[in-house]
């Protein structure tokens, strides 16, 4: 087991965003 790398993170995040929120920009949601 090892830690994510910043770049994993962020590739991880837009990847769930995009399958879960299509519609959504990804990124930062503006509040």
């Amino acid at each position: 087991m090892r830690y994510l790398t910043v770049e994993e993170v962020v590739a991880i995040n837009f990847f769930i965003i995009g399958k879960y929120s299509p519609n959504e920009l990804k990124g930062i949601k503006e509040p």
